[in-house]
């Protein structure tokens, strides 16, 4: 078997994953809500209003700290939602998953480990 093959055959599996599986029925989930999409709708333009305020030169550092405080209640807004917060959970799971294929990958072509595993697989990014 070529390495393209075995490639396609764990690309398989990945989507086949508990995961990947939960990322595509939370995000299916999220689209069909409507109240979860004027949400990230709303959430999205907030977020340009105040990126567009932090790039003017002119923004004192307590404005700066007061729109930080806006994003951190306008995101806790967005994340109360269960359809947002599901998709979110599904997706750094998925995300967890990648990292620790790419981690393991890296690992064989590298052959070094990760100095900097604290134990915990679930934040890995593949040792062994």
């Amino acid at each position: 078997m070529t390495i393209i093959e075995k490639t396609q055959e764990l690309g398989q599996m990945i989507i086949e994953s508990e995961e990947y599986v939960a990322r595509q029925k939370a995000k299916i989930s999220q689209t069909a809500d409507e109240g979860a999409m004027n949400l990230i709708m709303e959430y999205n333009q907030k977020r340009t209003g105040f990126m567009q305020k932090l790039q003017n030169p002119e923004t004192k550092p307590e404005e700066v700290e007061e729109i930080r405080e806006q994003m951190d209640k306008e995101y806790g807004i967005l994340t109360a939602n269960e359809s947002i917060s599901g998709y979110i959970e599904a997706m750094q799971n998925f995300n967890n998953l990648m990292n620790q294929v790419n981690g393991i990958i890296a690992y064989y072509v590298n052959g070094q480990q990760n100095d900097e595993c604290g134990g915990s697989c679930s934040s890995c990014s593949g040792c062994h």
